[in-house]
């Protein structure tokens, strides 16, 4: 028999819970933000240090414009109001990633339809969205999951031959490459989150990216209280539009944090082969190690594996058990088709707004639109952050957590 469980009143691996995540935050960070503090500018619309962020983003990224906001879901809204999503219009979203990737598509009153995914990736499956496509559908938005490029050649193909815009969710993958390029660049717009937890942080923020001068306009615009681009504290107002504004203390930490971007990518890359090298044993022995795809080169936000048949426990649980080891991990509950709200249909007050929006006017199910979905969120655990803040004491707790609980629920569990 192997090791008592902590679960069960064994002796942890570790005494204090290692988080998923822990920002990589410098003195560098500090001294910028202590500079803005004291030039009492912390408005973008007053200072440099909002915009020199978005120059310098746009140039790491290789693109005309980057569009800085004060989160990920306001960077993703501002795309779908800029690109004209309303009442009456689908967009195809995938069941699994963040639940704003959907519900910016309902604050345009519009309808989130789920294609299913790739049962091997877990992102979006194009032949499910090809299948989703209406004459209502206007966008789809591919979330790179877990630090990981979507295959997007497939959704880039349906989204021209349908005429739709093609939206990449590039929250969790900021820095991952498709096929030589940079996701985030390859669709009509790029969005992205900077909250702590992400490659590079500002705390909470966001970005837009996007080669179409029109676009960044209006997403600068309807960022900005729908001001006109020229005119950024005047009292007229061109769209209705939402204080989504980056703060410049934010845009300093950002600035620091783009710097050193290419050395946070190549430690989470080295951290992630080590786990995998360390836990190779297990691979096919109780869980599935999630690999690299072939089509391009992952920021592994996320560590993460699949729970095969043979280990005798519910992600829950194997969850619990390397959280009582102190070892911080994570798994979602449900894809975000089977969400309450979605299943009930609550929104907006006691209607069924916009589902039944006379605009609108179709019978819409989410009970049963992902079957895919609901199969690999069964086995799904995130067991790091791969951080490049992890020492290697940190990740060889990992592993020995890891080895520990897969071991135990082989041998029966509790």
């Amino acid at each position: 028999m192997g090791e008592r469980l902590a679960l069960e009143g064994g002796i942890p691996v570790r005494k204090e819970v290692l988080p998923i995540h822990v920002p990589a935050i410098g003195e560098e960070e500090i001294n910028e933000v202590v500079k803005v503090l004291r030039s009492r500018i912390l408005v973008r619309t007053y200072g440099e240090e909002t915009l020199t962020f978005e120059r310098e983003l746009a140039r790491y990224f290789g693109v005309k414009h980057a569009i800085a906001t004060n989160t990920g879901t306001s960077a993703l809204h501002a795309a779908l109001a800029a690109l004209g999503i309303g009442p009456g219009d689908e967009v195809i979203v995938s069941p699994i990633g963040f639940i704003t990737a959907t519900t910016c598509v309902l604050y345009q009153n519009a309808i989130p339809v789920f294609a299913d995914v790739d049962p091997d990736t877990g992102m979006m499956d194009p032949d499910d969205v090809k299948r989703k496509v209406t004459d209502r559908t206007k966008a789809v938005i591919p979330i790179h999951l877990a630090g990981h490029p979507a295959d997007l050649d497939p959704i880039r193909e349906v989204a021209e031959e349908k005429g739709i815009f093609l939206v990449e969710d590039a929250a969790q993958a900021i820095g991952a490459e498709y096929k030589g390029r940079k996701v985030g660049t390859i669709g009509d717009v790029g969005c992205f989150s900077l909250h702590q937890s992400k490659v590079i942080t500002t705390g909470e923020g966001g970005f837009v990216l996007t080669n179409d001068d029109e676009l960044a306009e209006k997403i600068f615009s309807i960022a900005n209280f729908g001001r006109p681009v020229n005119e950024p504290h005047a009292y007229r107002y061109v769209y209705m539009g939402y204080n989504y504004r980056m703060s410049e203390v934010a845009a300093a930490i950002g600035l620091m944090q783009l710097r050193k971007i290419d050395q946070f990518i190549k430690k989470r890359r080295e951290n992630a082969e080590y786990l995998t090298k360390e836990l190779s044993d297990l691979d096919g022995d109780g869980i599935t190690i999630t690999k690299e795809p072939p089509w391009g080169r992952s920021v592994w936000w996320l560590y993460t594996v699949r729970l095969e048949d043979s280990l005798k426990v519910d992600r829950k649980t194997f969850v619990f058990a390397l959280w009582a080891e102190g070892i911080a991990s994570g798994y979602f509950d449900v894809p975000d088709n089977l969400q309450e709200f979605y299943l009930k249909k609550s929104v907006y007050g006691e209607t069924k707004c916009p589902f039944e929006c006379p605009l609108y006017g179709r019978p819409i199910d989410y009970g049963k639109m992902c079957p895919n979905a609901e199969k690999v969120i069964e086995r799904y655990v995130a067991i790091s952050g791969c951080s490049p803040t992890l020492s290697r004491k940190d990740l060889d707790d990992i592993v020995a957590a890891t080895r520990k609980v897969v071991r135990a629920f082989k041998e029966g569990g509790t």
